[in-house]
């Protein structure tokens, strides 16, 4: 049944009720959806990090998780949701299963770059994610701009990093005809030892 909106296994999901969780998945489609659109799985990242792991792992036990289709790309966003957290280990398991990152841009990576370099579970999560996505890394956005541009305008050197470490290119040219370095200048300052850092970065970089 239904009740404002939602069913019992979204509610349950949404508000991290994990030990009900295999009752209902017996019992309701784990594809289903509330009056929002919103999947089982996507609502795991409405609780606690802590609690999602053993919810969405009861979820994708199920083996008949959609990815494709209207239900199938709202549980594939599930892989934005934890990545903005860095919740690496939810990312490692929607990755193992089946879990792709979406083209033309790495959305994911994008939105793991956003939490602060001191946020427990970035690094990792940026790692996992750039490894999966090793050939799109140049992928570019609606304005030309790759994840590369996007960390050296933020001074971001952990993610400059393991981008440059996972095969992203220096020389990648936004509609603006700017480069990374062009970005990073823009954006430095020479008072700021990690700009200094970055730039180093770039230019002893093959």
């Amino acid at each position: 049944g239904t009740f404002h909106g939602t069913n019992a296994l979204c509610f349950a999901c949404a508000h991290g009720l994990k030990s009900i969780i295999p009752r209902l998945l017996s019992q309701t489609d784990v594809n289903c959806a509330d009056a929002e659109g919103n999947t089982p799985l996507y609502l795991c990242f409405g609780s606690s990090q802590t609690t999602c792991i053993p919810t969405i792992t009861h979820i994708l036990q199920s083996e008949k998780v959609c990815w494709t289709g209207s239900t199938g790309h709202r549980n594939a966003a599930s892989l934005d949701s934890c990545s903005k957290v860095g919740n690496f280990r939810a990312v490692k398991l929607l990755i193992a299963a089946g879990c792709t990152i979406p083209s033309p841009f790495c959305y994911p990576l994008l939105h793991a770059m956003n939490p602060p370099p001191s946020h427990p579970g970035r690094k990792e999560t940026l790692k996992i994610l750039t490894e999966v996505a090793s050939s799109d890394l140049d992928n570019q956005s609606s304005s030309g701009q790759v994840l590369l541009h996007t960390a050296c305008r933020n001074i971001d050197i952990e993610s400059a990093t393991i981008l440059l470490n996972g095969g992203a290119s220096l020389t990648t040219i936004d509609g603006d005809s700017r480069t990374c370095l062009h970005h990073l200048v823009s954006a430095i300052d020479i008072e700021n030892a990690a700009s200094l850092d970055l730039l180093k970065l770039l230019l002893l970089s093959p």
